[in-house]
């Protein structure tokens, strides 16, 4: 395939295809700037067309083919152009036709310079910037820039025998267009954002002005309206004193039964000790019944020993008797009774001890019932305080109902008054409507 398939203008025009074997070895060589700072936005649009510094080597290196053939290119190009009435009475209006065809030569030549940077940005700014003033829609725009990319994929092929060349050179110059319609058409967006505003501005500017002058009309109403506002700024003030009374009211008898909710939880709080000490007497109660039960078993066993003692005394003074001499034997008796004479002691001891005991207990039991007697006297006379605290909120509550019922009737008063205002009120509400009708215009 040695021959370009999208076009043949140099064929019409007899010239034969320069023979450039080398073109990509020629491109490897060129020097680009590719600059555009920190721009995230035209460093993605780039990365997105895969818009590589290759692809501007290779641009800067047919600059030339397109440097030789730039009058065809161009009037091809507006040629095109002047075919469409509208775009035609444009230049007309503004410009000449040959005054255009030097800056698209100037401008072509820019775009395969090599160079992207700043001040390339800034003319492509420039061009939408021109073209929304002139009024020419986008879509004129990206249909003359099709058929420059025509012209231009065609000249350039032309002059490219190889077919790897040709590709190379219709991939290259797509998407140098391409970038240049993606900032022409945001600089196109931005300038007619821009134009809005200023129309929104002036639109905004004459609705203030009619808002202005229809205030003055509502400002002449508001004079008219003066003294039933006066009537209405009174009442209002009586009803502000009668309201700050009910407040305070208000406060005091809250006051007055957050001090009762303080008084009735002192009492609960009471209550729950109380409970607690009939637990510590109930339990020593029980304390003194089983020390009774064992002074029982105690004495019983005192008696047990001084009956069985004083057997034992009856029997060896009767054998005592009996024997004479002979009542040695009743030594041993005589141990015995010895003995039970002990432990009647020591029995008698430990009643002496558990009698000590309960008597210990006893007075704890009586200590308890004194604090019990103690606690439920206190018990009874926070009743009383709560009873009074109480009482004191249900007269405030009292004078609360007697004031508000006074407030309704300030109320009734003063709706009479708001009634005079709806009057001049519905003048008002006729300038309000006039003034939406007027922004709706706007």
């Amino acid at each position: 395939m040695g021959i370009c398939p999208f076009g043949s203008i140099m064929k019409l025009m007899g010239k034969k295809p320069a023979k450039h074997p080398t073109w990509m070895e020629m491109a490897g060589q060129e020097k680009v700037v590719v600059d555009v700072g920190h721009d995230s936005n035209l460093i993605k649009q780039m990365k997105m067309i895969s818009l590589t510094e290759e692809e501007i080597r290779f641009a800067k290196a047919v600059r030339k083919v397109v440097e030789q053939n730039i009058d065809l290119i161009v009037s091809t190009f507006y040629q095109t152009v002047l075919d469409v009435e509208q775009l035609r009475k444009i230049i007309e209006t503004n410009s000449t036709v040959e005054r255009l065809k030097r800056t698209l030569q100037g401008h072509l030549l820019e775009m395969f310079s090599g160079r992207i940077d700043s001040k390339f940005l800034l003319k492509r700014t420039r061009v939408a910037e021109v073209h929304v003033r002139l009024g020419v829609e986008p879509k004129w725009y990206i249909g003359a820039f099709q058929n420059l990319q025509d012209v231009l994929i065609d000249v350039v092929c032309e002059q490219l025998p190889d077919v790897r060349d040709q590709r190379k050179a219709v991939a290259t110059i797509t998407k140098l267009l391409t970038f240049e319609q993606q900032l022409v058409l945001e600089a196109y967006e931005k300038e007619n954002l821009l134009q809005q505003e200023r129309r929104y501005e002036e639109a905004k500017n004459d609705l203030k002005g009619k808002i202005i002058t229809i205030s003055e009309e509502l400002a002449s109403l508001t004079l008219e309206t003066n003294s039933s506002v006066d009537s209405l700024v009174v009442s209002s003030q009586q009803v502000k004193a009668s309201v700050q009374q009910t407040s305070t009211q208000s406060r005091a008898t809250q006051q007055l039964a957050t001090d009762g909710q303080e008084k009735l939880h002192a009492l609960i709080t009471r209550m729950q000790t109380i409970e607690s000490s009939i637990a510590e007497m109930e339990q020593t109660v029980q304390n003194l019944s089983v020390s009774a039960k064992q002074i029982q078993n105690v004495v019983k066993l005192v008696q047990d020993i001084a009956n069985q003692t004083s057997l034992l005394a009856l029997n060896s003074s009767i054998e005592a008797a009996r024997a004479g001499v002979h009542g040695r034997g009743f030594q041993v008796v005589a141990q015995e009774v010895q003995k039970l004479s002990d432990q009647t002691k020591s029995s008698a001891q430990q009643i002496a001890e558990l009698a000590t005991r309960s008597n210990e207990y006893t007075s704890e039991v009586f200590d308890s019932l004194k604090q019990v007697k103690s606690m439920v006297d206190c018990g009874q006379e926070e009743f009383a305080h709560t009873s009074a605290s109480f009482d004191s909120i249900v007269h405030s509550m009292e004078g609360s109902l007697l004031e508000v019922q006074r407030i309704e009737s300030q109320i009734r008063d003063l709706v009479a008054v708001i009634e005079d205002i709806g009057s001049a009120s519905s003048k008002v509400a006729a300038s309000a409507e006039t003034l939406n009708e007027a922004a709706k215009e706007a």
